[in-house]
């Protein structure tokens, strides 16, 4: 339920601003710590990591890492390539469209992509 909420507000802020605050980012990860213990850590840290060459090539925001990051913290490995290849589809779907009507260099924001990947998530896979 922590997730959704976080991922609805993910959803309005890139949606409505194209920024995903800080400040969102910093709770979504905060409690995880204290619940899950240094292997929430060691996640995040980890996934972060291998991320980061995607915002260094300019393929994904800031924003979006951090919160890629999170989100593999919070659902641990298996369940996070589920979401991870749900969230990637339900970006496929605009971005083909803007494709196909000649945009090509426009950017969707990810973040209603990541409330209906956990949405896919939890239907399909219920923890």
């Amino acid at each position: 339920m922590y997730l959704l909420l976080v991922y609805s507000a993910a959803a309005f802020f890139d949606a409505s601003r194209r920024r995903l605050p800080n400040a969102l980012l910093l709770l979504a990860a905060f409690p995880g710590g204290f619940l899950l213990g240094p292997a929430y850590l060691l996640r995040l840290l980890l996934l972060f990591a291998l991320f980061l060459p995607l915002f260094r090539l300019r393929l994904l925001g800031g924003g979006d890492v951090k919160l890629l990051a999170v989100s593999g913290a919070w659902l641990g490995c298996g369940r996070f390539l589920w979401f991870f290849f749900f969230t990637l589809a339900a970006a496929a779907v605009p971005s083909a469209y803007l494709f196909l009507k000649g945009f090509r260099r426009t950017r969707i924001p990810l973040g209603p992509c990541f409330l209906v990947g956990y949405g896919l998530l939890s239907v399909l896979q219920p923890a």
